[in-house]
């Protein structure tokens, strides 16, 4: 089988998709201009019935091209947000080194997640990419208001 490398020139553990070989502490991380972390809870799991709704969503980059260059998007699935009772739930996050605009989509709860269409996702990732605000593709049920201590 022929050795397979991942975007950061590493070689690939037979099986992984980018998890290296060896693993060289001094290499930075690889460069995300947004990163969207996905709830993968039971209850969300349920809501999106099925496990595979991150890889849908990484699927979904790729065809916009969006998983490498300096727009690219990452998607981590995290265990539990601990919001439950929003259905499925994802945290919004920008990179905020290098980004002249970096506040418009950062720190955005989203909520009910597994109704939104390939569309509606392909447009939220376009307006990441461009640093546009991605309430235009959102309504404003869709947001989880946060709370704040004064």
């Amino acid at each position: 089988m022929a050795k397979k490398f991942n975007t950061m020139g590493s070689e690939v553990q037979e099986g992984f998709v980018c998890k290296p070989v060896v693993r060289d502490n001094n290499k930075p991380i690889m460069y995300y201009k947004s990163h969207i972390f996905t709830c993968s809870g039971e209850r969300c799991k349920k809501a999106h019935r099925t496990d595979e709704f991150p890889k849908r969503l990484r699927q979904m980059i790729k065809e916009t091209g969006l998983n490498t260059g300096p727009n690219r998007i990452k998607v981590s699935d995290v265990n539990c947000f601990g919001a439950c009772r929003f259905g499925a739930v994802a945290n919004f996050y920008v990179n905020t080194k290098g980004s002249s605009n970096s506040i418009i989509n950062n720190a955005l709860w989203i909520k009910k997640i597994h109704r939104f269409t390939e569309d509606k996702w392909k447009g939220i990732f376009y307006a990441l990419s461009n640093g546009d605000s991605i309430d235009k593709m959102l309504e404003a049920k869709d947001h989880i208001e946060m709370a704040t201590f004064d």
